[in-house]
């Protein structure tokens, strides 16, 4: 039974918020690697990066414990872009 939180109500939030940024016209995929991708990561013109854990939305910048950290090393943006790219390229466009 999924009592609200389980696969099939994050299966259907994640679709409506996907829809919602796709209606802005930016292209959205789902991961189809075999996993959820928790994980996230902002590059900023390939120089620095911010990497940690939380969801940006209220609970996950103001009442939630996360991680996360900056960086301005080339080398680690460089394998985080060429991360994004392998995972881009598996993933499904959604619609």
């Amino acid at each position: 039974m999924d009592n609200g939180f389980g696969s099939d109500y994050v299966r259907a939030h994640n679709q409506v918020q996907m829809n919602k940024v796709a209606l802005k016209g930016v292209e959205v995929r789902g991961s189809n690697i075999g996993c959820r991708v928790h994980a996230k990561f902002i590059l900023f013109d390939f120089s620095a990066l911010y990497l940690g854990s939380h969801n940006f939305t209220k609970s996950g910048t103001e009442r939630n414990l996360e991680l996360g950290m900056i960086s301005f090393d080339l080398s680690t943006c460089s394998q985080l872009k060429l991360l994004f790219n392998q995972l881009w390229s598996k993933s499904g466009a959604r619609r």
